[in-house]
């Protein structure tokens, strides 16, 4: 016998009414899915984002700007005493992971993942600037866990500042080449990111390790929106921040005029996010280039590069028909096109020209080269774009990764090369200064020796007698 429709539909028992939008899920009675999201609900329209469960912490976009992530929050979680957990908050989670890794000496890791929009990059953000603000103002530097001495912050700051701000500003220039607006996320990440933030060990027990160097993995960049977007999406920020934000002197350096004027932008008739100035994120990034150490020179190699693939993309081809076969030509008003992708990819005309309407085929040791139809050079140059896109996408990751990592590892390494040698110095000084004090002990015992030898006393010679017969 089936049962009633009724008796199937299972009853919904609410918690009491105190315990709606308590900060720990673990207090509810029941905690089922309905249970968890009306507690978030509740606390999401008191605009408290954060609900923790264990190690476990749900957050809420909430689409504006909250007060909840200054730096009096961060010294906030910092000065917590040694077993306080706190109330839910990104910081929070920061913090207890520092705390484990002090403590513990066992690495820790902090996933953050959601569907797009969730606010997942926002949230990286933060978790590295609560540990980067922490230690780099010696938050940790007494010998009790928590407390904060104003003297050694102030010592902190002098020397992990620059790395703490490092850090920070590698964030800018990783949005700009691998973020764009989705129609879900205005700020979308298009890549996946795995970052290591390195810690040196406390030399007291008690005390804090500061960030000494950072590394990233990237993986699965989208090379696809490179060439086409979506309606009401956009290509990555740093094509319509370089549009809006270089002067016009390098824009004509570049053959750039507007975004309006690029396939490879106009194409989802989305060129500006209402409330998010290029100009200003491009400000950003060059300030950002500029503390990760880009010179000008591989600023302007970068941006050359980014340029040139928005030439690439305004290049269309036609039907050759010159030829028998099923051939294609670069039109004449794509020639000008041609010329500024050649020119700021420091290659030659002609070259590009025939990479783009030529394959290469290596038959018996030679290289034949076979016509592309319309259809495939238009395949080909969209693939060529993505590939150099994402080869400057990775350059630039490696460039970063070289400045947190990289370089401090080798300064870290000439300094103990410098030290051995310095050491190695040292010992071959006193060595020889040893060698001169046994030189001159031996000196002075022999002239001690020679003042108090005795001569000997000398015989006398026998006179013979010589008799005469």
């Amino acid at each position: 016998m089936s049962d009633s429709k009724e008796d199937q539909k299972k009853t919904f028992i609410p918690n009491p009414k105190e315990l709606d939008g308590v900060p720990d899920l673990s207090s509810l009675i029941y905690l089922e899915e309905p249970h968890v999201i009306h507690n978030v609900k509740c606390r999401y329209n008191k605009d408290l984002i954060y609900t923790g469960i264990s190690s476990v912490l749900v957050a809420v976009n909430p689409y504006k700007q909250l007060g909840c992530y200054k730096n009096d929050r961060i010294e906030h979680y910092a000065n917590k005493a040694k077993y306080e957990k706190g109330l839910p908050h990104v910081y929070n989670v920061a913090e207890q992971a520092y705390r484990q890794l002090i403590w513990t000496g066992l690495n820790q890791s902090m996933v953050v993942c959601g569907e797009s929009g969730a606010g997942k990059t926002e949230n990286a953000k933060y978790l590295m600037r609560h540990l980067a603000y922490t230690t780099s103002m010696g938050l940790y530097k007494s010998s009790k866990v928590g407390s904060m001495d104003d003297a050694k912050a102030e010592d902190g700051a002098l020397t992990s500042a620059k790395i703490e701000q490092q850090i920070l500003a590698a964030n800018p220039i990783l949005e700009s080449f691998g973020n764009a607006k989705t129609l879900l996320n205005n700020n979308s990440s298009r890549f996946g990111k795995f970052t290591k933030l390195l810690f040196n060990k406390p030399e007291h027990e008690g005390e804090g390790g500061n960030i000494v160097g950072s590394a990233m993995e990237t993986y699965l960049l989208e090379k696809s929106r490179v060439v086409f977007q979506a309606m009401g999406e956009r290509n990555y920020h740093v094509f319509y921040q370089l549009c809006a934000g270089l002067p016009d002197e390098d824009l004509e350096e570049l053959g750039i005029s507007s975004a309006e004027d690029f396939i490879y932008l106009n194409q989802s008739e989305c060129i500006e996010i209402p409330g998010m100035s290029d100009e200003g994120r491009f400000e950003e990034l060059t300030k950002a280039m500029d503390l990760l150490g880009f010179d000008e020179v591989t600023k302007s190699k970068i941006f050359s590069t980014t340029a040139s693939v928005l030439h690439l993309g305004n290049i269309e081809f036609e039907d050759d028909e010159t030829k028998t076969s099923d051939a294609c030509k670069i039109t004449e008003d794509s020639k000008d096109y041609v010329q500024w992708a050649a020119r700021l990819l420091e290659v030659k005309e002609a070259d590009l020209e025939r990479r783009l309407t030529k394959q290469s085929i290596k038959v018996a040791g030679k290289v034949i080269w076979k016509e592309y139809s319309v259809e495939a050079a238009e395949s080909n140059r969209d693939s060529t774009s993505k590939a150099i896109y994402g080869s400057l996408f990775d350059w630039v990751v490696l460039r970063i990764n070289h400045e947190l990592f990289l370089s401090k590892l080798e300064a870290k390494r000439n300094a103990a090369k410098e030290k051995e040698k310095a050491a190695a110095e040292e010992k071959e000084r006193a060595a020889q200064l040893q060698r001169e004090e046994e030189m001159k002990l031996e000196k002075l015992k022999a002239a001690e020796a020679a003042v108090t030898k005795k001569p000997k006393p000398k015989k006398k010679k026998k006179s013979r007698k010589v008799r005469y017969v």
